[in-house]
């Protein structure tokens, strides 16, 4: 149970009370991750239970997602836009990322982000409610693919215990968790987890070639790409 909150802690703003956290503590926390998206999904979902109109329930959701999460995750992706629009070497984007200050592409890529989840939501709302339940358990669930698949890219940093400690027994066991989530919510999203996949190994090679690793802001970036894609897909899917 300790390892659940920790990981609600530190994926959420969610004011969490432990007295004492060990190491073995935190590395147990991240198979969690998917489960506290889990948790998010179900809060979500209870939001269209409101009968507020759509627009009005697409803009709570959108915000409740932003708020909760403290834009974290949005972070990452500015950071990840900026340093790869400056078209720099290696250590010179490591530099554009540690930098607190959001650029032009790191502001139009948040921008796109939340307009293009607006729009998605809306959609998800419209024909495949269930969707609001396994996005964010996809998008917590990359954190955990990418760190198991992919070195930590820097000396030190916010993903590097993330990274170092994300071993085979909690990559199956999240992996496990996925699929069993997608599979009680609604099978024809199996299909939509099959491209989720697609997507981060692309992801992780893209990484790989371009950074020899992942950083804490590419694990922030995965979950915002991760969510877009897998209410994308899974619209396509459901209103085919």
């Amino acid at each position: 149970m300790k390892s659940l909150l920790v990981a609600l802690s530190f994926l959420t703003v969610i004011p969490v009370n432990f007295k004492e956290v060990n190491e073995n503590t935190l590395k147990n926390s991240i198979r969690y991750y998917p489960v506290v998206g889990l948790f998010l999904g179900i809060f979500f979902y209870f939001i269209t239970f409101l009968n507020f109109n759509i627009d009005l329930t697409t803009l709570l959701i959108l915000i409740s997602l932003v708020a909760i999460t403290g834009g974290f995750h949005l972070d990452g992706l500015a950071d990840i836009a900026d340093a790869l629009g400056a078209l720099k070497d290696r250590e010179k984007t490591f530099e554009i990322m540690k930098d607190s200050r959001i650029g032009a592409m790191g502001t139009i890529a948040i921008a796109l982000s939340l307009l293009l989840k607006f729009v998605l939501i809306k959609n998800v709302l419209l024909f495949a409610p269930a969707l609001l339940v396994l996005t964010p358990v996809c998008g917590r669930y990359s954190i955990v693919f990418l760190s198991k698949h992919l070195n930590y890219a820097k000396e030190k940093g916010l993903g590097k215990f993330i990274a170092d400690n994300t071993d085979f027994e909690t990559y199956i066991t999240a992996s496990i968790f996925l699929l069993l989530v997608t599979i009680i919510l609604k099978q024809e999203f199996v299909f939509t987890i099959f491209f989720f996949y697609i997507f981060l190994i692309m992801l992780s090679s893209f990484f790989y070639k371009k950074f020899n690793g992942v950083t804490g802001d590419m694990l922030g970036a995965s979950v915002e790409l991760s969510e877009i894609l897998i209410m994308f897909t899974g619209v396509l899917i459901a209103g085919s």
